[in-house]
């Protein structure tokens, strides 16, 4: 109501055309301009950005169900690789009756090999090939669902280190588990 009011008094030039000049004597007029160029700019970038993330996305995460596509103990356990970027990665496992303990309750080994893979997937997608050097799993509680998802993330890299935090949540997002993992890197 206020612009309307401010502004609809002014006349609009014979040309069509708004000078500079009047923008800079009227204070608000400029920061609104402004603030609408500077929002369809940011519109375009994120569309831009967005587009080179989805294609390096894909493109990672192509690159590594073709790399981990030969992981016959992945396939025997269920892994699936479901997001990928550089340093990190998500993996998920659909859960059967074969991935139960004689509790009723989803076996360590299970959760295990599933944080071991999200972490070999995150650490292998750059241009270097990574092995696990040392692993730590704390089980922080039991799930009984009929899926979990790990998710890792590289906390710290040297020469030839690298460091990963991986979370491994429930199909209700609880955390269940959280790895340290540790891997040896070298140039493919």
């Amino acid at each position: 109501k206020r612009y309307k009011e401010r502004y609809s008094k002014k006349k609009t030039p014979k040309n069509g055309k708004i000078k500079t000049d009047d923008i800079k004597k009227t204070p608000l007029t400029a920061s609104f301009f402004v603030f609408i160029f500077a929002v369809a700019l940011t519109a375009c970038d994120d569309v831009i950005i967005m587009l080179e993330i989805r294609g390096v996305y894909l493109k990672n995460l192509l690159a590594a169900q073709e790399f981990f596509k030969d992981d016959r103990f992945q396939k025997l356990v269920g892994v699936n690789i479901e997001e990928v970027g550089d340093g990190y990665s998500v993996c998920g496992v659909n859960l059967d009756e074969n991935h139960f303990n004689a509790d009723g309750i989803v076996q360590g080994g299970v959760i295990y090999t599933l944080a071991d893979s999200a972490f070999a997937v995150a650490a292998n997608s750059g241009e270097f090939f990574t092995v696990t050097l040392s692993s730590s799993v704390q089980y922080l509680q039991k799930t009984t669902g009929r899926y979990i998802r790990a998710k890792a993330v590289r906390v710290g890299e040297s020469k030839k280190v690298c460091f990963y935090r991986v979370d491994v949540t429930d199909e209700e997002g609880r955390l269940v588990a959280v790895a340290d993992m540790t891997g040896y890197t070298r140039a493919r």
